[in-house]
């Protein structure tokens, strides 16, 4: 939207107050506080008319967001077919269709009742910044001439992915893009570890990784973090640099180590460890209401009784795509924990014993690289003709 803020009328506010119920003393207190306030404007010690404020919520202050957001709150019930999800002045829209050539008639005639909304409402859509995306899969094809999506007689830009809250959605729901901008920002960050490591201690580079790498790995790493190694592969090496780094050695020496020595969990681990947290909270009611009914109990799917009736109903999944999905590798890591991880007391302590898992895993791994290690150095320190032998 176009200056949403400082274009809500305060008559149409009103009105949507006393719907929602606010009425007598607090509707005159939301009166006085829109109304009776005026602007100037001062220029180098001159200073303009003053002039009423007709339109508009005061910015910066706490009621001005919730305001705005009582004022287009409506805006879901324009269509039944359109599902909008809101975050303050961005609206995105999701509708989906079998056929193509439907999918784009529909698109534009619900988005014609979308724009008489914004009419009604004296809001106005900021088209410059408004795009479309269809989601696909690699292997279909669609004429890209008639994906034409219009809002007032104005054609919107098709874009191949798009910035939703910090994460870059693509076309094909690969997470190449976000993957891909995500290690550009932690490459940076490894320069300046690079810079510092030798002049630091270690304690202060391990703080400096936890404070501006760590969060762009596991910010959203629940929707994004499932696949295979090589699709990680940049974020990998990132991270493994980043160790070297914190633990002060050559870029040649072997990393996994130092990922046990200063408890910091690899990347895969470390999507496990933000899944599993998940389904703690979820199996623990701690998650928003839109959750409650996302995964499944086996007992709630079949009535019949089995051993494994109180672990999470795991869908199937035909395709990969379905197999990455949240909806898949959450029950499957859920129900591969031991009972004594599930029932944990609260979620600090289910964290200590999940990490104390994964470190014992990782710390697993150790010995048979040493085993390796030593098994084909060993000859070089024996007698040549003990080696020949």
């Amino acid at each position: 939207m176009s200056k949403a803020f400082d274009t809500i009328n305060h008559s149409i506010l009103l009105d949507n107050l006393l719907h929602y119920g606010i009425r007598g003393v607090a509707h005159d207190w939301f009166c006085s506080y829109l109304k009776n306030r005026q602007q100037y404007v001062d220029y180098k010690g001159c200073k303009s008319a003053l002039m009423n404020i007709t339109c508009g919520v005061p910015q910066g202050s706490i009621l001005g967001p919730l305001l705005f957001l009582i004022y287009i709150n409506d805006i879901a019930n324009v269509s039944k077919l359109l599902h909008l999800v809101l975050f303050a002045d961005d609206t995105n829209i999701f509708l989906s269709d079998k056929s193509f050539s439907n999918l784009i008639t529909l698109a534009n005639c619900e988005l014609e009742s979308l724009s008489k909304w914004f009419l009604v409402n004296r809001l106005s859509i900021n088209l410059t910044k408004s795009n479309f995306i269809v989601f696909c899969t690699p292997k279909m094809r669609y004429d890209v001439a008639t994906a034409n999506i219009r809002i007032n007689n104005i054609s919107l830009e098709q874009v191949q992915f798009a910035k939703f809250l910090g994460v870059y959605i693509d076309e094909h729901l690969s997470w190449h893009k976000h993957i891909q901008v995500t290690s550009s920002k932690i490459s940076k960050t490894n320069g300046i570890l690079n810079k510092l490591h030798r002049f630091l201690p270690t304690f202060i580079i391990l703080q400096l990784y936890n404070s501006l790498m760590l969060p762009y790995l596991t910010y959203c790493n629940c929707v994004w973090g499932t696949g295979s190694d090589n699709k990680f592969k940049s974020l990998i090496i990132c991270q493994k640099r980043a160790v070297r780094y914190i633990a002060k050695v050559s870029a040649k020496t072997h990393s996994l180590p130092y990922f046990k020595k200063y408890n910091i969990l690899k990347l895969d681990d470390l999507h496990k460890y933000l899944v599993q947290q998940l389904m703690y909270k979820h199996s623990h009611n701690l998650l928003p209401a839109p959750f409650v009914n996302y995964f499944n109990l086996s007992h709630n799917i079949h009535y019949y009784n089995t051993r494994h009736s109180s672990n999470y109903f795991i869908h199937f999944a035909r395709t990969n795509v379905r197999k990455n999905t949240i909806k898949f590798i959450g029950p499957k890591l859920w129900n591969a924990l031991s009972n004594d991880v599930k029932e944990s007391h609260s979620i600090l302590c289910f964290r200590k014993k999940l990490k104390k898992i994964l470190r014992s895993k990782l710390l697993g791994t150790l010995p048979f690289f040493l085993f390796f290690s030593l098994f084909f150095l060993l000859p070089l320190f024996l007698p040549f003709s003990f080696y020949l032998s």
